[in-house]
């Protein structure tokens, strides 16, 4: 016993570090262990929420149906889903809307000179296309312009005439291309200019 308290008393500093340290060891392992409730209230339902929907000049649903009529060559279902046509003011082209879960995700509308719509009316609104991509047109002059970032492009010639309006949710570019503008591209193809 003498030994051990002469030890004590020669080593003092690592003898009370290594007490204190032993004491908080166990306390800690020695406090009541918290008790965790399971939940069991049943998993949260994820609902998809639809697209985000233009809804500038062509309007909702309602109103884009009600503006266009009945769809060509398909049964007008109260829900529609993919790539419905309708009639456009010239016989040669019709218009184009796309669906998903019976909302209109997409809308090309054919235009005409009667449609009093103009490439410089567009650009007055939104401003200078973001990109001018080229298509299947691009060999007499018609490019598709384009403003991903605000829903809206269409095709048209270095004058003020387009014949294509398109509509849609605000997107990228990469995302346009590759959903709405496949047939186009940033460069022009062999043969066109």
């Amino acid at each position: 016993m003498q030994k051990t308290l002469l030890f004590i008393k020669k080593y003092k500093l690592p003898v009370a570090l290594i007490s204190i340290t032993l004491i908080v060891v166990a306390v800690i392992f020695s406090a009541p262990k918290k008790s965790v409730i399971p939940v069991t209230s049943p998993l949260a339902t994820i609902v998809p929420t639809p697209p985000s929907v233009p809804h500038g000049e062509w309007g909702a649903l309602d109103t884009l149906t009600q503006k266009l009529g009945k769809p060509i060559g398909q049964e007008d279902t109260a829900t529609k889903s993919g790539e419905y046509h309708y009639k456009s003011s010239t016989p040669n082209r019709d218009q184009e809307v796309v669906y998903q879960s019976n909302i209109p995700v997409f809308y090309k509308e054919i235009v005409t000179q009667t449609d009093n719509k103009t490439a410089k009316s567009i650009k007055q609104k939104y401003g200078q296309a973001e990109i001018r991509l080229y298509g299947p047109e691009s060999d007499i002059g018609f490019y598709l312009y384009a403003y991903p970032s605000k829903g809206i492009a269409y095709v048209g010639g270095n004058d003020d005439i387009i014949t294509e309006a398109w509509y849609f949710a605000p997107t990228d570019l990469n995302n346009f291309m590759a959903t709405w503008a496949s047939a186009y591209s940033l460069q022009p193809q062999d043969g066109i200019f």
